[in-house]
């Protein structure tokens, strides 16, 4: 008699899984790390800096991104703002924004 529920159970959970799996999947949410890389994946083939990048993100030149430094004493922070990412995004280092860069190269 134990073994009847178990296989309900069973069956239950299954069924279940099979629900889940068939909805569609949500659209990736974009975030600033992902707008900031495309960004710097258009800026890259013109074989500039990321200097170049960073003033001209400054500057207001680069579409959809831009990164000022932080106003943070002694210490190197940019604050990144991008138009599609509405969320609050803490200031990131230099060394964070040079990964970025290198990742864009892929």
């Amino acid at each position: 008699m134990l073994e009847q529920p178990h296989a309900a159970l069973k069956q239950a959970l299954s069924d279940r899984q099979r629900a889940i799996a068939k909805k569609p999947r949500p659209k990736a949410v974009p975030t600033a790390r992902s707008e900031t890389i495309a960004a710097m994946r258009q800026w890259r083939p013109d074989g500039r800096t990321l200097q170049d990048f960073l003033d001209a993100a400054g500057a207001g030149s680069i579409e959809g991104a831009s990164i000022k430094p932080a106003n943070l004493r002694g210490v190197d922070k940019f604050s990144v703002e991008c138009d599609a990412v509405t969320d609050a995004f803490p200031p990131v280092s230099r060394s964070t924004l040079e990964e970025w860069w290198r990742a864009a190269k892929k």
